[in-house]
C-alpha cells in the first residue's frame, strides 16, 4: 500500500516579518543636477521564513502572492523589476495616504514560497514642486535639493543612500550618515536602521555655487547679497524691497546701528515646515537663511535677527520674541496688521517654561508642540513688556546690553565700575527691564513664563536681596560699592551677595564713626579708604575695618568748634536703577 500525500496551498498576504516575511530594503537617492530631479531606486531583498507543516496526510505550503511599499506621489517613470525581468503586475494604491506618499502594490510572477527568496527593484523619478507649491513640498532644482528619503524594511535590515554631485553638499540628514566620494559623487549612507517605520527624512542638499545673486544696497549704504534659487525670481524680488527699505527703519527702531560688518548674505531655503524653522541667523557667516514663503512678517522677524540673535541673548526665547515683536511694529508701520500673540496657559499643548526650550531635543515627544508654544509664549512676554514700557525705553535697554552697562552701580560712578559681558542671559534681561526700563509687569512674567521650576528659589529671593542692595547703597553714598559686591548682584548670587552686604553695612557703620571723629579734629577721611573699599572682599574686610580704627585712633584731640555733616556721609539721592526697591 502507497501512502499519497495531499498538498495544500495556504495563501498569505501582507503579512508583518513576524508572520513570516523578512525583508531587507536598501534605498538610494539620487539627485541628477542637469536634469533638477531625484532618481529613486529602492531594493527589496524578500524571504519567507515559514515552513511547510506536515498534518497527517496533507502538507500546508505556506505563500507569499506578493508586496507592498510606500511611495512618493510626484513619481514618474515608475517600474518594477523582479529577479532582473521587468514586472508589470503592480498598481498604486487610488486612495493617497497624505500629500507626499501613496502605496505601490506589486503581484510576484510566481508565489514565494517557504524558504524562498526573492528581490524586487522599484525605480522612479521624483520630481520637485514649484517654489511655494502647497501640495508638493519637495523642491529640486539645480541649487537646491529637498526631498523625502525612506527604506520600508525590518528593523536593523534597512539602508539609505544619498548621492550628490561633489560640489553639493549634504545639509540635513538624519541618522548619523557615513559619507564617501566615489565616481565624482558624495554618497552619504545611513545603515542597520532600527525603526525604518520612523525613519522618514527629509534630505536637504544645495549647491551655493547655482545660486542666482544680486547686491544691493539700502539708504544707509549697507550691502546685501541675495541668494535665490534660479527659478524663483519672485523671492529675490520680495527679499531685495525689504531689505532696502525696511533695515534703516530696524536700526532706527531699535536705536543700534547695523551690527554687520561687511555684506550680509540673504539665502533662500526650504519652507519652514520642513525644518521646523522659517529661517535661521548665522552671526559667524554674516548669513540669513529665509524660507520661501513671500511672508512679510517672517521676513522681518528673520532680518531683526541681526540684532537679536546669540551674540546679545544667551536664551533662545528672548531673541525670537524680540524680533517677533519688533517685525510686527514695521508691519504696522507699514499700515498692515500683524498677528498679536495667543494667551497661554500652562494646560496648553506643549506647554514649556521659556527657559527649557533650549533644552529641547530634536527627537523629543512633543517638541513641534512645545516649538509653536514657545514661540508664541515668548512673543506674548516680549510684547506685554514693549507695550509697557515703550519703544524709547527698550532702546535705553538695547543701549545697555551694546555697552555692557551694569545694572547695579550708580549712574554717577560709572568711571569706576567695570562692564559686564554684553550677552544677557534672562536673569540681566529680567534686572534691565526693570531697573533700566520701568517695567511693572516684567518679574510676574518671568515668574510665569519664564522660569523653570529649578530656577524659582533664586527669583523669589530676588526682592528681599535688592531691597537690602538698594539699603546699603544709599548707606554707602559717594562711596562705590566693592566690585565683589556689584558682580554678585550681577550674577545672582544671593549667598555671596548676602554676606558681602553685610560686611559692607558693617563696615560703613565704621566709617560714618571715623568720618565724624576726622570731621571734628578738622580733617577727612583719606580718599585711599573709598579706593580700598572699592576693591575689598569677604575676607579682606576685617583689614579695612582695623585700619579705619587706627586712623581714627591717630587724630588729634576733636576741636569744640568742629562743626558740619562728615562729607562721606552727606549723601545724595540714590537714583540708579539698583536703588530700587522690590
Amino acid at each position: 500500500m502507497v501512502a499519497s500525500v495531499v498538498v495544500t496551498l495556504v495563501g498569505v498576504r501582507e503579512v508583518a516579518a513576524a508572520d513570516g516575511m523578512d525583508i531587507a530594503a536598501d534605498a538610494r537617492f539620487t539627485i541628477d543636477a542637469p536634469t533638477g530631479v531625484v532618481i529613486v531606486e529602492n531594493t527589496y531583498t524578500i524571504t519567507n521564513t515559514l515552513s511547510d507543516t506536515r498534518r497527517g496526510n496533507t502538507v500546508e505550503k505556506p505563500y507569499f502572492k506578493g508586496f507592498s511599499a510606500p511611495i512618493t506621489t510626484n513619481n514618474f517613470g515608475l517600474s518594477v523589476e523582479q529577479d532582473g525581468r521587468p514586472l508589470d503586475s503592480f498598481t498604486v494604491a487610488s486612495e493617497v495616504g497624505n500629500a507626499m506618499y501613496t502605496r505601490l502594490d506589486i503581484t510576484f510572477a510566481k508565489n514565494l514560497f517557504a524558504k524562498k527568496t526573492t528581490t524586487l527593484v522599484v525605480r522612479y523619478i521624483m520630481v520637485g514642486g514649484q517654489p511655494r507649491d502647497p501640495l508638493n513640498p519637495t523642491r529640486i532644482n539645480a541649487a537646491f535639493a529637498a526631498f523625502p528619503a525612506f527604506a520600508a524594511g525590518d528593523p536593523g535590515k534597512a539602508a539609505v543612500h544619498v548621492v550628490v554631485p561633489q560640489t553639493w553638499d549634504i545639509d540635513q540628514l538624519s541618522g548619523d550618515p557615513q559619507t564617501v566620494e566615489a565616481f565624482g559623487n558624495k554618497i552619504a549612507t545611513v545603515d542597520n536602521i532600527s525603526d525604518p517605520a520612523q525613519f522618514t527624512v527629509w534630505v536637504i542638499a544645495s549647491n551655493p555655487d547655482q545660486l542666482a545673486s544680486s547686491t544691493v544696497a539700502d539708504g544707509a549704504g549697507n550691502r546685501f547679497e541675495i541668494l535665490s534659487w534660479p527659478n524663483d525670481t519672485g523671492w529675490a524680488d520680495f527679499v531685495k524691497q525689504h531689505v532696502t527699505t525696511q533695515m534703516p527703519k530696524l536700526a532706527e527702531l531699535i536705536g543700534q546701528e547695523w551690527p554687520i560688518v561687511g555684506s550680509l548674505r540673504v539665502v533662500e531655503t526650504i519652507t519652514p515646515s520642513l525644518t521646523g524653522y522659517a529661517g535661521g541667523f548665522f552671526p559667524s557667516l554674516r548669513m540669513i537663511q529665509i524660507g520661501e514663503r513671500l511672508d512679510q512678517m517672517t521676513m522681518l522677524h528673520e532680518l531683526a535677527h541681526a540684532w537679536f540673535h546669540d551674540q546679545w541673548f544667551t536664551d533662545r526665547w528672548v531673541g525670537e520674541g524680540l524680533a517677533e515683536v519688533y517685525a510686527a511694529q514695521l508691519m504696522r508701520d507699514l499700515g498692515n496688521t500683524p498677528v498679536p500673540p495667543l494667551p497661554v496657559a500652562t494646560t496648553d499643548e506643549g506647554y514649556i517654561a521659556l527657559n527649557g526650550w533650549d533644552a529641547l531635543s530634536a527627537t523629543s515627544v512633543g517638541t513641534d508642540a512645545a516649538e509653536q508654544f514657545a514661540y508664541n509664549a515668548s512673543y506674548l512676554v516680549m510684547n506685554t513688556i514693549a507695550g509697557e514700557v515703550g519703544l524709547d525705553k527698550m532702546r535705553e535697554v538695547f543701549a545697555a546690553i551694546a555697552k555692557g552697562r551694569p545694572v547695579y552701580s550708580r549712574p554717577d560712578q560709572t568711571g569706576l565700575i567695570n562692564s559686564v559681558s554684553t550677552q544677557s542671559g534672562w536673569r540681566r534681561m529680567l534686572d534691565l527691564f526693570e531697573d533700566v526700563a520701568g517695567s511693572k509687569l516684567a518679574a510676574e512674567l518671568f515668574r510665569n513664563r519664564v522660569v523653570t521650576e529649578e530656577q524659582r528659589p533664586e527669583l523669589e529671593r530676588r526682592a528681599a536681596v535688592r531691597a537690602a542692595f538698594a539699603d546699603v547703597q544709599q548707606l554707602a553714598g559717594t562711596w562705590a560699592l566693592p566690585t565683589a559686591l556689584t558682580g554678585s548682584m550681577e550674577g545672582w548670587n544671593w549667598d555671596d551677595a548676602e554676606r558681602l552686604i553685610a560686611d559692607a553695612t558693617g563696615l560703613l557703620a565704621v566709617r560714618d564713626e571715623v568720618s565724624a571723629k576726622a570731621v571734628a579734629a578738622g580733617t577727612t577721611l583719606p580718599a585711599s579708604f573709598a579706593e580700598r573699599f572699592r576693591a575689598t572682599i569677604h575676607a579682606t574686610m576685617p583689614n579695612l575695618e582695623q585700619d579705619l580704627r587706627d586712623f581714627a585712633a591717630s587724630l588729634p584731640a576733636a576741636s569744640t568748634t568742629a562743626t558740619g555733616v562728615p562729607p562721606s556721609t552727606a549723601t545724595t539721592d540714590a537714583t540708579g536703577p539698583a536703588s530700587t526697591k522690590g
